[in-house]
């Protein structure tokens, strides 16, 4: 794990992942506050998880013939871009629930893109013997990033207005 293109892709993690995560606790507080209906909230997970079931299985098709590095960027590109978008509606309270679904959808792709290229590009730049401790500090990252950014989101949203959380996800 001595790589430096492992560290990089570690490193991205670990700055990256407490944003994604962040991002679904303000979400969430946005829908409930627009509608307080548990089914709004719901459909968040719906259209966050929906690209992993519908496009995720033809993602291998094109991690086999694609850079790995250019599709974890357009992944991350998306997120960035989507999150500006989310920050810009907040600032100009021009936000409504169905920008949330579309923005839940946009995000879910751009993770389903990005997590598959990561995991593939680790296992290209790990030495054979170090893929296990590899995806292990992978994942530790990603559970790290859920904790603090979801508890830092939602520790803040009493004091900070939402759009300055997705501008800083972005």
């Amino acid at each position: 794990m001595g790589s430096r293109a492992y560290r990089r892709v570690f490193a991205s993690g670990l700055v990256g992942y407490p944003g994604r995560f962040a991002d679904i606790t303000v979400v969430a507080w946005l829908v409930v506050e627009r509608t307080d209906a548990p089914l709004a909230v719901a459909l968040i997970v719906v259209f966050r998880f929906l690209p992993f079931l519908v496009v995720g299985p033809f993602v291998g098709v094109a991690l086999d013939r694609l850079s790995r590095l250019h599709i974890i960027r357009a992944g991350q590109t998306g997120a960035v871009a989507a999150a500006a978008a989310m920050a810009a509606l907040t600032f100009t309270a021009g936000l409504e629930v169905w920008h949330i679904y579309i923005y839940a959808l946009v995000v879910g792709m751009s993770w389903m893109l990005e997590m598959s290229a990561r995991r593939a590009y680790i296992r290209q730049v790990v030495e054979r013997g170090s893929v296990t401790s590899a995806y292990a500090l992978e994942m530790l990252a990603f559970s790290a990033g859920a904790m603090v950014g979801s508890n830092l989101a939602g520790g803040i949203l009493d004091f900070v207005h939402p759009g300055f959380i997705f501008a800083g996800s972005a």
